[in-house]
């Protein structure tokens, strides 16, 4: 336990970086000084001002985890201390009403996926948000706009919501927002950032993939996140959703990026900026894992090797580093325009049961998308996982082995927090029109850790 005088320094350099306006810096000082001496007196003052970092950089739901702490916390009898409760009472009170309906659902949620075309229309459309509320539903989960494939849609391609960004199909967000906050539901909208089917190829915003048979390099249909462009494009395509008055965005993970995407130009000139290496994509060494889908496991308490050039493993780490830098950019791009917007962020199950098969495959970073705090993480459960290898290990670079657990608490042991983890649930079949009558939220959370959020979801995550 370092003196009491250095603790204060530490404060007082955290207290140095947010008069700065370098908030993300104090809550890093913070954030450690707390996990690391949660007994020593200073955590109170380093919690206050740790919640007023999380309040500055618009992460309000953990700001508001921070002031209930200090609420909470009985006074210690020392007079000279300051007791930070009533102040953080106040805090609460302010955050409470700022975040509205999220404030009091975010624990324990509920949530149900429907597809925007079942929504009926303004007529019709209270009544069938009282349904969902009776069957204990506290959140609706709409897609902002139409999915690639005809088979998947039979509408002209576009967005639900107004917008002057894309052709509307249907305004649902207009009349389906606040019906659902008169009934005390918080509304997300669902977004594919790399799947947006009515945009024209011509604009030149498609990522560029390697052709691994050939050695070339073709157009493919996802979008390039890392284009400056089409960025700007996301920016204010986002602003008209946040502008419908919904509660979040839940950024979904159905288009997965593996190892053989991303090499557009600016793909390719971002890593050439941060490595001062220009990367020849067909020149790259793929390992064994990344074509039979398959991670190999842990024997004699050693990984098995992992075959790769370095340069292979440096471009899946930066592309999923920079991929989740796009994403942040964006949030704090929203979050001028619509501050207390929640953001969640949907992963593959292998981010938490298997890293190195999902950087291998999707491009996910469970630990990068952590580092930049969103607000939800959403994942399917799925099977204990066994050891694995955290770290893979091209060269001089260690493995580091884990053990294995079940998927829950391996799920909190990465992310810290069980009310950050929405697990997700498909949606049974049955009445299209009555969607709440196939689904049982008491009987499916009463097997969930307390906090876990639960979303049933229409179109579950398709794992190629």
């Amino acid at each position: 336990m370092p003196t009491e005088e250095v603790q204060t320094l530490l404060i007082q350099q955290a207290q140095e970086h947010y008069a700065e306006g370098r908030y993300g810096a104090a809550v890093g000082i913070l954030r450690r000084l707390i996990d690391t001496y949660p007994r020593s007196s200073k955590v109170p003052e380093a919690r206050w001002w740790l919640a007023r970092s999380y309040e500055q950089i618009g992460q309000f739901k953990a700001a508001l985890a921070e002031y209930r702490l200090l609420a909470a916390l009985p006074p210690d009898g020392q007079p000279q201390r300051v007791n930070y409760g009533p102040e953080a009472n106040t805090r609460i009170a302010a955050l409470e009403q700022r975040l509205g309906i999220l404030a009091t659902t975010s624990r324990g949620l509920v949530g149900l996926q429907v597809a925007p075309r079942s929504v009926p229309d303004a007529a019709a459309i209270d009544q069938w948000m009282e349904g969902i509320s009776q069957a204990g539903i506290t959140m609706l989960v709409l897609d902002a706009g139409t999915k690639p494939g005809a088979a998947r849609e039979t509408l002209p391609a576009g967005a639900y919501f107004k917008t002057s960004w894309a052709t509307t199909v249907r305004d649902v967000f207009g009349s389906a927002v606040p019906a659902a906050h008169h009934r005390g539901l918080a509304v997300f909208a669902a977004v594919s950032l790399r799947q947006m089917s009515w945009l024209d190829r011509q604009l030149g915003w498609n990522d560029v993939m390697l052709d691994r048979a050939t050695g070339r390099l073709i157009v493919s249909s996802e979008m390039d996140l890392f284009h400056p462009a089409f960025q700007e494009y996301l920016i204010g395509l986002l602003a008209d959703l946040a502008a419908t008055g919904i509660d979040g965005l839940l950024i979904r993970a159905d288009a997965p990026s593996g190892p053989q995407e991303g090499f557009s130009a600016y793909g390719l000139r971002g890593f050439e900026r941060d490595f001062a290496v220009k990367l020849d994509p067909a020149a790259l060494v793929f390992p064994e894992t990344a074509a039979s889908g398959r991670v190999a496991p842990v024997r004699n308490g050693q990984p098995a090797r992992q075959e790769g050039t370095q340069e292979y493993w440096r471009w899946l780490g930066w592309k999923a580093r920079e991929t989740v830098t796009v994403m942040t950019r964006l949030r704090h791009a929203i979050r001028q325009r619509a501050p207390v917007l929640q953001f969640a962020l949907e992963l593959h199950r292998e981010a938490v049961s298997d890293p190195v098969s999902a950087l291998l495959h999707y491009g996910e970073d469970l630990l990068e998308a952590k580092a930049v705090r969103f607000d939800f993480y959403v994942t399917a459960d799925g099977p204990s996982p066994a050891s694995f290898v955290t770290v893979p290990p091209p060269n001089n670079i260690p493995a580091v082995v884990r053990p294995g657990g079940t998927f829950v608490s391996r799920a909190v042991e990465l992310l810290g927090n069980a009310d950050d983890i929405w697990l997700t649930k498909p949606l049974p079949s049955g009445d299209a029109a009555r969607p709440w009558t196939r689904v049982a939220p008491a009987a499916d959370r009463a097997s969930l850790a307390s906090g876990l959020g639960l979303v049933y979801l229409e179109s579950p995550l398709e794992v190629p």
